[in-house]
């Protein structure tokens, strides 16, 4: 027996709800916090001589007033590094997102007695 638009709503709406659960769990596990410097941290570096100056290339792109971008001047990569994602992350969306359009399409084209079987199977990836 074919499933009512409503029925077929619900199921792509709870299939939509898990999708948006794992994708978020997948970003809290593989989250890595990056460091940001202060100025006093930026100086405290530059007087130790624990940073150097960024290559003629870079430097000659700044304007007079490179002292308000000193992360421009000197390379603090080694102690500052922006938010990121462990290697993982992008596979773990990517098999999310493949079984959500999967689900999604079974939904649309199967039976209310398969709507049950496709949303537990998508909840156990």
């Amino acid at each position: 027996m074919g499933m009512t638009q409503g029925q077929r709503k619900y199921a792509i709406a709870k299939v939509t709800e898990l999708r948006n659960m794992k994708l978020s769990r997948a970003s809290e596990d593989c989250f890595i916090k990056g460091k940001t410097l202060s100025n006093r941290e930026r100086v405290a570096l530059i007087r130790g001589g624990k940073v150097h100056l960024n290559p003629p290339r870079i430097l000659n792109d700044l304007s007079d007033y490179a002292l308000d971008h000193i992360d421009k001047v000197f390379d603090f990569s080694e102690f500052e590094y922006p938010n990121s994602y462990t290697k993982p992350y992008a596979g773990r969306v990517a098999k999310i997102n493949q079984a959500y359009e999967k689900a999604c399409d079974e939904i649309m084209l199967g039976d209310a007695s398969d709507a049950q079987e496709i949303i537990k199977a998508f909840e156990a990836i």
